[in-house]
């Protein structure tokens, strides 16, 4: 399962990232993570449904960087396959 990643983008308002990524075909899912750091630990902000295209992390400090990743899952009947992560973007949140 390959992952488009040239879609993957990020806006922000007060407080609050938004991120939107290109539609994988036949994935069952997409996981969305966070961290402070490019190369720090990442905490998942949450699992999206299948066609679910935006996500979003809230409570963020204002004038802090922040740095986003996202990938596809595929759910099959024995295991969890999952795709390449997207190119890391990172946003300064107003």
């Amino acid at each position: 399962m390959a992952f488009v990643q040239k879609k993957t983008k990020l806006t922000t308002t007060k407080g609050k990232a938004n991120i939107t990524w290109s539609n994988v075909a036949d994935e069952s899912g997409y996981q969305l993570y966070y961290s402070t750091s490019k190369n720090g630990t990442y905490k998942k902000v949450a699992s999206y449904d299948k066609n679910m295209t935006v996500g979003s992390k809230t409570k963020l400090v204002s004038g802090k960087k922040y740095y986003f990743k996202v990938r596809a899952y595929k759910v099959t009947a024995s295991d969890k396959i999952y795709s390449s992560w997207s190119s890391v973007k990172s946003v300064k949140i107003k």
